[in-house]
């Protein structure tokens, strides 16, 4: 169940929460309406991971798997020529993506083994989080960190005027360069898209950590040597170096 935006008061795009959106509220005109009363709608339930029943490793295998197949989607809506966000999580992403231009297909690198795609970053024209100019800043882009491989972006035109808040050098360095502006279509569905895929963020379960290094430390112990014998002496240097 995704969540929608909508404009608020400020003209912001803002989260509409799956429980208050019309498609799911109770059917009016439902012919079972005497027998079903109110009760005729979708119920929005929010699931959590039990800790003590469920396995950790299991939840991040499936979330990494999910991922996975969103960059093979992905991968193959790639067309040169046409422009993609790459989700970001710093300062200089204002909408948390950075908007890049394809410049090549899909591939796989030989060094990490993640499914790549070249491509060059676009700059946004002063404070706006809309517009952009194209660049030949050259970068290597790892599609699984790609929200949409079709965004779409316009020209300057009398329907798509620059914004009044630019400053005239702006404006001038805008034109110059031919900047082109987020749909409100694409702009929409990257909010959207971004806040979805929070939800396959890997979980961190410190009780994990050094499970594997437990199961190394019995494996030394069960060989029969005794307690203040030298192999022993190692292992605890070993692990005091491990700290």
């Amino acid at each position: 169940m995704k969540w929608i935006t909508r404009k608020g008061k400020n003209q912001k795009l803002e989260l509409v929460p799956p429980a208050q959106q019309p498609r799911f509220a109770n059917v009016v005109d439902c012919r079972y309406k005497n027998i079903l009363g109110e009760d005729n709608k979708w119920y929005i339930l929010t699931l959590t991971l039990d800790k003590d029943k469920g396995v950790p490793v299991d939840i991040n295998e499936a979330r990494i798997e999910a991922i996975e197949t969103m960059a093979e989607t992905i991968g193959r809506n790639i067309v040169v020529g046409n422009f993609g966000a790459q989700v970001a999580d710093d300062c200089d992403a204002k909408e948390g993506y950075y908007i890049v231009e394809w410049i090549g297909m899909p591939y796989t690198d030989q060094e990490s083994g993640e499914l790549v795609c070249d491509a060059h970053y676009l700059y946004p024209v002063g404070r706006s989080s809309r517009w952009y100019t194209k660049s030949l800043e050259v970068a290597k882009i790892e599609l699984k960190y790609v929200a949409s491989a079709d965004v779409k972006l316009e020209n300057i035109s009398d329907v798509n005027p620059l914004p009044q808040r630019m400053n005239k050098s702006e404006r001038n360095k805008a034109k110059e360069m031919n900047a082109l502006r987020i749909s409100n279509e694409s702009f929409e569905f990257l909010f959207e898209e971004i806040y979805s895929r929070e939800s396959l963020a890997l979980e961190e379960f410190p009780e994990l950590e050094g499970s594997d290094e437990d199961d190394d430390d019995d494996d030394d112990n069960s060989g029969g040597g005794s307690d203040d014998d030298d192999s022993g002496s190692d292992v605890d240097d070993d692990d005091d170096c491990s700290l």
